[in-house]
């Protein structure tokens, strides 16, 4: 058995850089002279975390950087299932049926829940008794027994658990609940806005493949999940973000099979018939919650959907290779 996970090179050219990490190359275009461009890389929720910053001075860049970085931080440790001694560990490991939450991490559930709604249950943050089961956070996976998948679904999913005002989870006493599928997007929203207070008007975050541009003129270009050497297309971001969900970035093979890291709540196995999602909207929380449900929903059900709410677009690959986009995704295409 082999467990394989994306990694990442810095590829640079003399007039666009290119980063890979997880599901892109990304760069900036350095043609206006005199433009001042900051990077810092950092580790944080068990990913890469890079920050890019254009046209500030580099004590300005270094010290609005670092306060992002402290607020990923932050997020890593309100949202982690690794951690021991933070709030989702206590509702995970909590014999009693209610557990008072900061007001914080009960929004972002209350988010998590809509998300759910939209992709009918496709993706939902109670997946974590399933997730464990998988092993694939532990870096240990293997393929479970039938009677231990069963076991693990029947603990979860979204009607197991109310949420309470001001800061309240109810649950069925075994649910687990798993963030990972939201967190780093939240995490790089919230250092979006930090980096807008400190007055920073051009810049890039992106932890992990999950981005958030700030300014114009940033181009990226999606991994072509079947060759991680290649690109599938190039895509032009203003004022937006975008994250993408793929099979090839955590796996293993077993017995000659390929299971990926995205499980599908319905069946408990990872979902079938798509090799990647990217979604675009205005936020990375909700495109990478989007990017799982949409990935385990599958082609069609997935660009319904899209087409069905103009707040977001959607690429997908599908397992034959075949890429699907709605109209609204096009126009982000350059050649």
């Amino acid at each position: 058995m082999n467990l394989k996970k994306g990694t990442g090179a810095i590829i640079v050219f003399s007039v666009v850089a290119l980063l890979f990490a997880a599901s892109y190359y990304f760069g900036y275009n350095t043609t206006i002279k005199n433009d001042s461009v900051f990077r810092r890389t950092k580790m944080a929720m068990g990913t890469v975390v890079e920050f890019v910053v254009k046209g500030e001075s580099r004590s300005k860049a270094e010290e609005a950087v670092e306060l992002a970085f402290n607020e990923i931080l932050r997020i890593d440790k309100l949202c982690s299932t690794y951690m021991e001694d933070n709030q989702v560990a206590r509702i995970n490991d909590q014999q009693t049926d209610s557990v008072e939450i900061d007001p914080e991490l009960l929004s972002l559930l209350k988010r998590s829940e809509k998300i759910s709604e939209m992709t009918g249950g496709a993706f939902t943050p109670a997946l974590g008794n399933l997730i464990k089961l998988w092993g694939f956070e532990s870096g240990s996976p293997s393929v479970p027994a039938e009677k231990d998948i069963r076991s693990a679904l029947n603990n979860s999913g979204d009607t197991l658990f109310e949420l309470k005002e001001p800061g309240m989870i109810i649950k069925k006493r075994n649910v687990s609940i798993n963030l990972s599928a939201v967190a780093k997007g939240y995490a790089v929203d919230r250092a979006y806005e930090v980096l807008k207070a400190a007055g920073v008007a051009q810049f890039l975050i992106n932890a992990g493949g999950e981005i958030r541009v700030n300014g114009s003129n940033w181009t990226l270009g999606i991994q072509d999940p079947g060759e991680k050497s290649e690109i599938i297309s190039k895509i032009q971001l203003e004022n937006i973000s975008v994250a993408t969900s793929g099979d090839y970035e955590q796996y293993f093979e077993q017995d000659g099979v390929k299971y990926h890291h995205i499980l599908d709540p319905a069946t408990g196995y990872p979902a079938k018939g798509v090799m990647s999602v990217t979604v675009i909207t205005k936020d990375v929380e909700t495109a990478d919650a989007l990017a799982t449900g949409i990935f385990v929903m599958g082609t069609e059900k997935g660009l319904k959907l899209a087409e069905q709410n103009k707040d977001f677009e959607v690429m997908i690959v599908d397992s034959e290779g075949k890429i699907h986009m709605t109209d609204g995704f096009k126009k982000f295409i350059r050649s």
